[in-house]
């Protein structure tokens, strides 16, 4: 390969939810963001195991998000398999609650998770009943935007309300999603999650100084 490349060890879990041993669902942190300056929302998955953000092709061109440079991917999934991809960075920006805008710099790819199925609002009701079970909605069958460890300041974290001992609403800069699993909680649809991990991630910059890609993240996101 020409030129210099910048190797990112990286576990992405691919999956928007899994199913606990008594068959009840398991939510990861999924949650719905407002873009800034549209009406548009996109399906943001906050995942503590990746390292990078990552926006799927169909989203970035929903949403307008401005086309940075292009790139190259050698992945290596699980099971040792290799593929190379020719894809873009892309700039995002996205609303927090306090209606702050914050950008963030994603990797596209064509899918990010397997499908996203809605929840069961009058469980949710039930399990939470002084929150409105209309914010944790998931309005799109796709994860949009994975946004992974490298802003972990953005992740859900503060505990607002608990059901049963496994299944959480958490708080971050995006508002609130629910986190966990409870033997009442099933998803509404068919679910087809799909688990692989992304163990290396080789990218090539034509003439560019050789960076970590976490450093090259932020290097861009403060640009």
């Amino acid at each position: 390969m020409d030129g210099p490349s910048l190797l990112c060890k990286n576990q992405l879990v691919v999956a928007t939810t899994s199913h606990s041993s008594d068959n009840s669902a398991v939510l990861l942190l999924i949650q719905q963001v407002h873009v800034v300056d549209s009406k548009k929302k996109v399906t943001v998955f906050f995942d503590s195991g990746s390292t990078g953000m990552f926006i799927t092709h169909r989203a970035a061109k929903r949403i307008k998000a401005k086309r940075l440079r292009p790139v190259k991917l050698d992945l290596t999934t699980t099971g040792n398999v290799e593929s190379q991809h020719s894809t873009y960075l892309y700039e995002v920006c996205l609303a927090l609650s306090s209606g702050k805008p914050v950008t963030v710099t994603c990797f596209g790819l064509d899918q990010i998770t397997g499908k996203v199925s809605s929840l069961d609002l009058k469980v949710i009701k039930e399990l939470f009943p002084n929150l409105n079970p209309n914010l944790f909605q998931r309005h799109s069958e796709e994860v949009d935007i994975l946004i992974g460890a490298d802003l972990c300041s953005l992740h859900p974290r503060q505990v607002v309300a608990t059901a049963g001992s496994n299944l959480k609403v958490l708080e971050g800069s995006f508002g609130m999603c629910l986190h966990g699993t409870h033997s009442r909680l099933k998803l509404c649809g068919e679910q087809k999650a799909r688990i692989f991990s992304l163990a290396q991630v080789l990218l090539y910059f034509p003439l560019c100084r050789t960076y970590s890609v976490s450093y090259l993240l932020q290097l861009v996101i403060l640009l």
